[in-house]
C-alpha cells in the first residue's frame, strides 16, 4: 500500500485481518549471533498491536508490541533481538488477534562488537613502570616492582619523583 505519507521504498505492508496475516523477510547474515531487528511502523489506532515474531520458524518468547504512533503517517521504530544463523534466515511477523500496524521496513543490526580490554602492563612502555602494590588491579600476582609512585610532568610523560619528607 502507499496511501499514507512518510514510508520508505515503494510502499508498506498493511495488515488486513485480525489474525493470520504475516510479513516475512529472508535475511542473510555473515555469522551466527544475536542480531537486533528494528521494525519501522505506523500505528494510527488507539492501542498497541502486538505481533508474533518468528526466526526460522521458532517463535520468540514474547510478542513485539507496536505502540500507537498517533497517526497512520507517523512512523516509529521498535526493536527486538533474535538469534540468527550464518547465512539465510526467515524473519516473520504474524497478526495474532488485533491485526497489526503498517510495517514499512526491517533493519538488521549486527551483534554489538565485543569490547577488547588491553592491559597497560602488557603494552610497550617507555618511561612508566609497572606497579603491582595496590589492590584492585586485574593483571598478575601482587609483586612490588618499584616503591616510588610515578608522577605526571607537564609534557604528559611519566617520570619518577622522590617521596617528599613529611617528618
Amino acid at each position: 500500500m502507499s496511501n499514507h505519507a512518510g514510508y520508505t521504498g515503494t510502499g508498506f505492508a498493511d495488515y488486513v485481518n485480525a489474525s493470520g496475516d504475516f510479513v516475512e523477510w529472508t535475511v542473510n547474515v555473515p555469522s551466527a549471533g544475536n542480531y537486533t531487528l528494528e521494525f519501522r511502523y505506523a500505528n494510527g489506532g488507539g492501542s498497541a498491536r502486538p505481533l508474533e515474531l518468528k526466526g526460522n520458524g521458532v517463535a520468540a518468547a514474547t510478542r513485539v508490541s507496536f505502540a500507537p504512533t498517533g497517526d497512520w503517517a507517523t512512523w516509529r521504530t521498535v526493536s527486538a533481538t533474535a538469534a540468527l544463523a550464518a547465512g539465510a534466515n526467515r524473519i516473520r511477523l504474524t497478526a495474532v488477534g488485533s491485526s497489526g500496524p503498517n510495517i514499512d521496513s526491517l533493519t538488521v543490526r549486527p551483534p554489538a562488537t565485543q569490547a577488547q580490554r588491553l592491559e597497560a602492563e602488557a603494552a610497550t612502555l617507555s618511561g612508566p613502570v609497572v606497579q603491582k602494590t595496590h589492590g584492585g588491579f586485574t593483571g598478575g600476582p601482587a609483586t612490588p616492582i618499584s616503591p616510588t609512585p610515578p608522577a605526571t610532568t607537564s609534557s604528559g610523560s611519566l617520570t619518577r619523583r622522590p617521596r617528599a619528607n613529611t617528618t
